[in-house]
């Protein structure tokens, strides 16, 4: 789907500020950055990663994580090789605007601890128990929050198309919003979205 954004300098311009960004992802991770405007003077780091348990991760650092919201860095840590069936998921190997969901769930997780105090940011960063799945799904829903419900819809849909990756990563599965509930979550103006394509 055609979205209008600024152009490649101007989105430079106005997300670029306290960034560090592979010049190989740049257009993606901007795409996504103008959808969270609120991070527009948050530290964050993307970087590739060559082993990551999944195609990407949001990591605050430890000695930030004690600095109030605003102070804090982030690292997004982006997979660049994996065995089938995970290969297919990395964020190279997406379509186009799975790659803006992906990257925009990535950015969700930095809105999530940025709301959080220095104990419960610490919690989160753990990533255990049930609090994990609900802190995936509250990313979701989020995305969708900011704009994206047909990115994510598309990643979603992408994801259950490829053999054996659900199966190889079962926790992947339950702690995302499938297709369906995408759907059901999507406002009226997203829900026309998805259904013109």
């Amino acid at each position: 789907m055609k979205r209008n954004y600024p152009t490649g300098p101007e989105l430079m311009n106005l997300h670029g500020h306290n960034k560090q960004i592979p010049a190989e992802y740049e257009e993606h991770i901007f795409l996504a950055l103008h959808h969270f405007p609120e991070l527009a003077q948050v530290r964050i780091k993307f970087r590739g990663a060559e082993q990551l348990e999944y195609p990407l991760k949001t990591t605050p650092s430890r000695i930030s994580l004690l600095a109030p919201p605003g102070k804090r860095t982030y690292t997004i840590s982006i997979l660049t090789e994996a065995p089938e069936p995970m290969e297919k998921a990395l964020l190279k190997n997406l379509p186009h605007e799975a790659k803006i969901a992906a990257l925009a769930h990535e950015l969700a997780h930095v809105v999530q601890f940025e709301k959080s105090g220095a104990l419960q940011a610490v919690s989160m960063s753990l990533h255990t128990g049930n609090g994990y799945r609900e802190l995936e799904r509250g990313a979701d829903i989020m995305v969708i929050e900011h704009g994206l419900g047909f990115e994510l819809y598309t990643l979603a849909s992408y994801l259950q198309k490829i053999p054996s990756l659900f199966e190889t990563y079962r926790h992947a599965d339950v702690n995302r919003l499938n297709p369906n509930e995408i759907l059901e979550a999507l406002p009226p103006d997203q829900l026309q979205e998805v259904h013109r394509f």
